[in-house]
Order: C-alpha cells, then sequence, then structure tokens
C-alpha cells in the first residue's frame, strides 16, 4: 500500500520563520518571485504517461479494449485502501462498512454486461487508459524525463512507470507535499497577480489553438468549429474568473465595528451574566424579584446591546485542490477549464488528473498553463497534471493535504469519490456535477401555436455534440392531445435528417447503446422516431422514444440519464398527471416549462414543484446552451450535483473554494490590505450593515 499512516502524519515545514497570513504584502516575509529559494526542489509540474496514439484510429480502438480487461480490478484495488485500520482511524468497522458500499456501487456500475465494463470509466476519467511504452522512454517529444520521485534536472516531466497491483505508479505524495508547500506562497500573491495568471493561461492558449484543437478533434471526434467554439468560451472563463478575482465582490467582506449599530454579544463568564441580570432585578419588601419589562418592543433591552469588538470577515482559500477532466468538454470542464479558473482565483493550487479519453489534448492545454505560471513568476507546484490510472484518483482524494475535489461525469463516479473524500478522517467537499435529465415540460396551447419551431429547436438540443450534454433534454413531458401528437410527429420528422456521428469514444458509445436499450426494453416505451441508414462503429443511433405517463410512474429506471442523443417522451393522460410526473421527478441540473403566460396562471402548482428540483429554471427555449456569466447557475439538488449551494458556471464558482475566516480585534497594520479600514484595493465591502467601497 503507497500510502499509510505515517502519511497522515506529514504537514508541511516552512524554511522561513512563520509570520501572519497576509504578512508577506507588508514586506514581514520573502515574496518567491524574488527569492527562487521558495521554490526551490519542487518536482515537476506534469507528470505524464506517454501520449495516447495519433492519427490511427484502429490503434485508439486497440488501447480501449485493453482498458476494458483491466480497469474493474484496478478500480476495485483502488478503493480497498478504505480497509486500511490506520486511514480510518482505528473504526475498523465503519472502513469495512463504506468500503463495502463504494464497491458494491462501482460493481452495479462496470458489472452490469459484459464488454461495459469501463462505461463510467471512461466517461468520468478517473481513471487512465493503457498505455504502450514508447521506444526511448527517456524521453518525450524530445525532452528528457524522470521517474517519479527522482530530482528534477530542468524538466518538468515524468514518467510513470508501470502500475503495481493497483496502487499508485505517481509519487502522490510528492506531488501533494509540493502542492501544499506552493500553496504558502500563492495564496499570499494579490488579487491582481492572480488575476493576471489567469489572463495569461487564455493567452497561452490562443497561442496554441490550431495544435491543441487538432489534438482534440482527433481524440475526440468532435467537430473542430465546435472545440473552437469551446476553446473561446475557455479563454473567457479564465479571463472573467480573473476579472472578477480582482474586484474581490467574491470575498464576501464584511466588517463590523465597536459601537456603531446593534448587536448581541453572549457573556464571557459567570460574574459578567450576574452583573447583567442584576440589572433587572430591584428589591422589594425584602425579597429580590425579577423587573418586569412593559415597553414596547421596538425599545426592548435585547435590541439595545451595542457592538462590543471589531469583527472583519473574508473568505480565504481552502488549499490544494485536485479536478477531475470530463471527457465530453476537452477544454471548459477539464484542464484548464472552469473548476481549474474558480480554484485558483480563490488562491488554490491545482492538481489536474487528466482524463484518458483526451490524454494528448490535456498534456497541450497543461503546458500552456505551466508556461503562463512561468512567466508571472509563481510557484513550481501552483499547477500539476498528473495522468495515470485508477489508484492516482482515489490516492489525490485520500491524500490528507488535499483540500477539496472538483468533477464532471456520471452518478456513479461522482458519488464514488464524494463517498470517499467523506471516509477520510478529515473529511473534504466534493463539488461533483453528475447526471441530469433536464426535464421539459410541454403544455398544450404554447406547443400548438408553436409546433414546427418547437421541433426543431427540441431535436437540435437533445441532439447537439451527439447529446453528449449534461444539460442534455432527455425527458420531454405532455398531456395527450392534438398538440402533442403534432410535435411528436414534426419531430420524428426533423430527426429523421440528423446524419450518424461518431461518439467521443468507444467506452461512451458501448454506455450509450447499453442505456439506450435498457431504456428501450422497459414495459410501454416504444421508438417513435430513429435513423433507418445502418450506423459505423462507435456511432450513434439518434432516438426519439415515448411512453405513457402511467408507464413512466412504475418505472424508475426511466429516470436514468442515457448519455448521448436521446430523449423520451412522456405522454400524460392530463394536467393532474403530468403534477405526479414533476413531484415523482429528482434534483436536476434544469427544468424547462414550455407555456403561455395564461397556462402558467391555471397551473400554477407546478412550478413550486419545479423549483424544488433544480438550479436554473428554463423557460420557452432549451437548456443546452450555458452562458459564462454571473447570474447563471449550473448546478442542482442531488443528484445533478453533490452541493446545491453552489454553480460550477460563472464567477460565483470560486466560492466553492474558500472558506471564511473572521479577525476579531486585530490591528490595522496586521489585517489583510482587503479588511484594512482604509480599504486600499478600493473593493466593496459591507461596513456595518451596508455596503460601500469607502474607507471604515
Amino acid at each position: 500500500m503507497a500510502l499509510r499512516r505515517k502519511v497522515m502524519r506529514v504537514g508541511f515545514r516552512p524554511e522561513h520563520p512563520v509570520v501572519p497570513p497576509h504578512a508577506q504584502r507588508h514586506g514581514q516575509a520573502k515574496d518567491s518571485r524574488k527569492d527562487p529559494s521558495l521554490r526551490k526542489g519542487v518536482p515537476g509540474k506534469i507528470h505524464a504517461e506517454k501520449p495516447q496514439h495519433g492519427p490511427d484510429k484502429k490503434g485508439r480502438d486497440e488501447d480501449h479494449r485493453g482498458h476494458d480487461d483491466q480497469v474493474f480490478g484496478g478500480y476495485l484495488a483502488g478503493y480497498e485502501v478504505l480497509q486500511d485500520k490506520e486511514e480510518i482511524g482505528g473504526q475498523q468497522g465503519a472502513a469495512d462498512q463504506v468500503a463495502h458500499r463504494i464497491a458494491e456501487g462501482i460493481r452495479t456500475v462496470l458489472g452490469r454486461v459484459g464488454g461495459v465494463a469501463d462505461e463510467e470509466v471512461q466517461r468520468d476519467g478517473v481513471g487512465g487508459a493503457k498505455q504502450e511504452k514508447e521506444e526511448g522512454s527517456g524521453s518525450f517529444h524530445g525532452r528528457k524525463v524522470r521517474k517519479a520521485g527522482q530530482a528534477c534536472s530542468g524538466s518538468i516531466f515524468a514518467q510513470i512507470p508501470a502500475m503495481n497491483n493497483g496502487q499508485p505508479a505517481t509519487d502522490i505524495n510528492a506531488v501533494l507535499e509540493a502542492s501544499f508547500a506552493a500553496f504558502g506562497a500563492y495564496r499570499e500573491r494579490s488579487l491582481a497577480d492572480r488575476a493576471a495568471f489567469l489572463e495569461g493561461i487564455a493567452g497561452e492558449l490562443e497561442r496554441a489553438a490550431d495544435a491543441i484543437i487538432e489534438t482534440a478533434a482527433r481524440e475526440t471526434h468532435l467537430a473542430p468549429e465546435r472545440l473552437r467554439t469551446e476553446l473561446q468560451r475557455t479563454q473567457w472563463q479564465l479571463y472573467s474568473y480573473g476579472q472578477a478575482c480582482k474586484e474581490g465582490a467574491w470575498l464576501d467582506i464584511r466588517i463590523d465595528t465597536p459601537g456603531r449599530g446593534a448587536g448581541f454579544r453572549s457573556p464571557v463568564s459567570s460574574s459578567e451574566t450576574t452583573k447583567t441580570n442584576a440589572k433587572n432585578v430591584k428589591p422589594e419588601s425584602g425579597n429580590q424579584q425579577p423587573e418586569t419589562d412593559d415597553r414596547k418592543p421596538e425599545t426592548a433591552s435585547w435590541k439595545q446591546h451595542a457592538r462590543q469588538n471589531d469583527l472583519r470577515k473574508m473568505l480565504v482559500p481552502l488549499g490544494p485542490v485536485v479536478v477531475f477532466g470530463a471527457s465530453n468538454f476537452p477544454f471548459a470542464y477539464s484542464t484548464a477549464g472552469g473548476d481549474t479558473a474558480c480554484a485558483l482565483a480563490a488562491g488554490c493550487p491545482v492538481i489536474v488528473k487528466a482524463h484518458p479519453a483526451h490524454a494528448a489534448t490535456s498534456r497541450l492545454v497543461a503546458e500552456a498553463v505551466v508556461r503562463a505560471a512561468r512567466m508571472q513568476g509563481l510557484p513550481e507546484a501552483v499547477f500539476q497534471h498528473v495522468a495515470g490510472d485508477l489508484a492516482e484518483g482515489q490516492a489525490l482524494v485520500q491524500h490528507p493535504l488535499t483540500r477539496a475535489v472538483g468533477f464532471t461525469g456520471s452518478l456513479a463516479g461522482g458519488r464514488a469519490l464524494f463517498d470517499l473524500a467523506n471516509a477520510r478522517p478529515e473529511p473534504i467537499p466534493v463539488f461533483a456535477e453528475m447526471g441530469s435529465v433536464n426535464p421539459v415540460f410541454l403544455l398544450p396551447g404554447y406547443v400548438a401555436e408553436n409546433t414546427e419551431a418547437l421541433a426543431k429547436q427540441l431535436v437540435a438540443s437533445f441532439t447537439a455534440s451527439v447529446g453528449q450534454m449534461c444539460t442534455n433534454p432527455g425527458l420531454l413531458i405532455g398531456i395527450e392531445g392534438e398538440s402533442l401528437s403534432a410535435l411528436q410527429k414534426a419531430m420524428v420528422h426533423e430527426l429523421a435528417v440528423v446524419p450518424p456521428a461518431e461518439m467521443l469514444h468507444p467506452g461512451i458509445a458501448k454506455a450509450f447503446q447499453h442505456k439506450r436499450a435498457g431504456a428501450l426494453d422497459v414495459q410501454g416505451v416504444k421508438v417513435a422516431g430513429t435513423l433507418s441508414c445502418p450506423v459505423g462503429r462507435n456511432e450513434s443511433i439518434p432516438t426519439l422514444a415515448t411512453v405513457s405517463g402511467d408507464d413512466f410512474l412504475a418505472n424508475p429506471l426511466l429516470q436514468e440519464e442515457v448519455f448521448g442523443p436521446y430523449s423520451l417522451l412522456v405522454r400524460c393522460r392530463d394536467e393532474a398527471q403530468l403534477l405526479e410526473v414533476a413531484r415523482s421527478l429528482k434534483g436536476q441540473l434544469t427544468t424547462t416549462i414550455i407555456a403561455t403566460e395564461n397556462e402558467l396562471a391555471a397551473c400554477a402548482g407546478l412550478l413550486p414543484l419545479l423549483h424544488e428540483r433544480c438550479g436554473r429554471l428554463v423557460r420557452n427555449g432549451v437548456p443546452t446552451g450555458v452562458e459564462v456569466v454571473p447570474a447563471m447557475m449550473h448546478g442542482g439538488p442531488y443528484p445533478a450535483t453533490t452541493d446545491s449551494r453552489f454553480t460550477a458556471v460563472g464567477a460565483d464558482g470560486i466560492r466553492r473554494f474558500a472558506r471564511p475566516l473572521c479577525y476579531q480585534n486585530w490591528e490595522e497594520a496586521l489585517l489583510p490590505r482587503e479588511l484594512q479600514s482604509a480599504n486600499p484595493l478600493g473593493l466593496w465591502r459591507t461596513v456595518n450593515g451596508v455596503q460601500t467601497r469607502d474607507a471604515v
């Protein structure tokens, strides 16, 4: 076993005297930009296996088939670490229960049908595809590489040796120690420095765009035009999150000064409690009776307590964040995607676990991030890139220096990581975006008035990018009648001209075929429209299916996501059953309601049900096409995500990787600049209940 109890005792021993956080800004500690010793001895930032096959499609498919045979055993071996009595602080029984629960969940996902054992892992990228050893393994693209654990000699690359009984091949302990060391310096860099870093990454991606897009198109089978748009979105995320970081609203700064406004302070001692109570007691006939307070409520004594202390609160970074790349968005939700941008903006170093389905793309993007970090003079390990297999992923989550996890993928993968993180002696947050069928409710009045346009819109939405989007409208819910029948007919007509297309990789293609077949096998489910022409290997079959409201309610399986170009039309017999279907739904990223204003008023009971079940409520549109703006909410109640309070898109996502810290009665010179009375950074702050940029 690679990580045992001795690792749990690992901590960061600074080379320089410990000073209060923020003190470097006042010249009390060394600056890593000026003192290279703060970066000395840090291992390389990109820990890579040999890249995927190039344009040879056959070789790439053989890699994935080889991975099919090994991944299930490796996945379970990776989770056996939970059964170590030491890792769970001596709670052997609890460890066994957790390990059993996780293992059973993985068996359920990976053991359903022969030949699809890797379907969820391939989508989630928790593990890595099997790699062949390249001739001359001491080099990579003409550069020298080193074994994990060896000292760096000017190279940022590390070669991962072969797997060893499911244990991590990468020296995960060295990776996390380097990341934690970098955290000590990076969190003290100014908001402007962090913004410049993110903008620098966007610039480096622009310079390498052609090579990155060409590689991604070869690995993912996505169209270059689609990939270029996604890369531009990723660049905008980096730039806009950097600007939001610099503006500082996400810090949620609050300052309450003594004697200004109402507050309440609990007594600090029993003697103070006695003195306070004595003020409301008067002698009467030799006895002490409590005074009756017959004053008006607005002048009651409990409203008159003045603030006693100077309290100043802001969000501070959590620490090293592990990000798992997503298969369906090689840029926006992967190596330099939203999770990475948010964590870096918050002041956290990032370790990316590369997705095996686009490993070469991930590496090129990682190199762009590395170049930007060097240009900004940042600590060596502010960003690290780890390839490898499942054991790497589980070891990264389990390591005691990891402070948070970002994940985009399936429910099975996200829940496994969530359980693993919560089985640690010190649990950490896992911000996982998982499965969602994004139901669309179709009310007959609007449908009748917009049948043709709505059919085009819905088919285009659920087949976009071969249906491989987390906001794909996979569930359409309407009321039996002429308008719904007309819409179904129009959608079938539109679907007939959608060409077949190759999916991201063989694992996802097999998973789609398996899930589609399972859904169509449920009682009452019928195919309304699909392709009549044959499809090639790893290509999808765009499908519109139908089912009655009764059969849908009787089969919870139909609520599961079929990841690909598939949508199910539920035909409810009346409005009452439509509401019953709405009540049966689980948490979603989005829900959509297609209705006129009069229909919304007449079906008032529907909206409260949808409010409880989604993060974004769409009207008369489609859920695909997520805008990167501050008002966006890309999240939702479980099982859409593991924490419905936060968004994965938009600058508010920075808050996921930060926590509140309150300073009580600190001298002005020792406070962070963000909290100083003069407000030298000109940030918006809530001072004594009033939002202002003024000095205190």
